[in-house]
């Protein structure tokens, strides 16, 4: 399995949207993939801007979001987590002689993960709405002495 940094661009803001239409465990199983690559890309942006409090508060906030989307996924053990030669590789490729192109690809990692949690929360939201729009409502008949009140 191929892991880059392009794989995970923003192609376009339906793109979760069209992935959830079809198959909701899919998109949720991509979600948490890219949050654990995204996890590993971070410590690349770490190196490049130490001290910085952004990137630990979002890999602390990135590992709640990942248990909360397994919460929801039926086959939560098929997300495997990123071998340590995947995530060798993945910083390796990222790593750069130039300063500027480093701190460049640093701020670009932190853009492509808010646009990617933007689209995911996008989608599932609107998902959740769709489901909460088509659930029936079974009506409420309240007997109170001889008057019959239905709600």
């Amino acid at each position: 399995m191929g892991l880059s940094l392009k794989r995970l661009e923003v192609k376009g803001k339906d793109q979760f949207e069209n992935e959830f239409k079809k198959d909701e465990e899919a998109c949720l199983h991509r979600m948490v993939h890219g949050l654990l690559v995204y996890t590993v890309l971070l410590k690349f942006v770490e190196k490049e801007n130490p001290g910085n409090s952004i990137c630990s508060e979002v890999r602390y906030y990135s590992g709640l979001l990942i248990n909360l989307i397994k919460g929801k996924m039926r086959n939560r053990d098929q997300v495997p987590a990123l071998s340590s030669s995947q995530e060798a590789r993945l910083l390796r490729d990222l790593d750069n002689p130039d300063h500027f192109h480093r701190k460049m690809t640093a701020h670009n990692i932190l853009r492509q993960l808010h646009y990617f949690l933007i689209d995911g929360k996008r989608a599932i939201t609107k998902k959740e709405n769709r489901r909460l729009a088509f659930r029936t409502v079974t009506p409420i008949t309240l007997n109170v002495g001889n008057m019959s009140i239905q709600k």
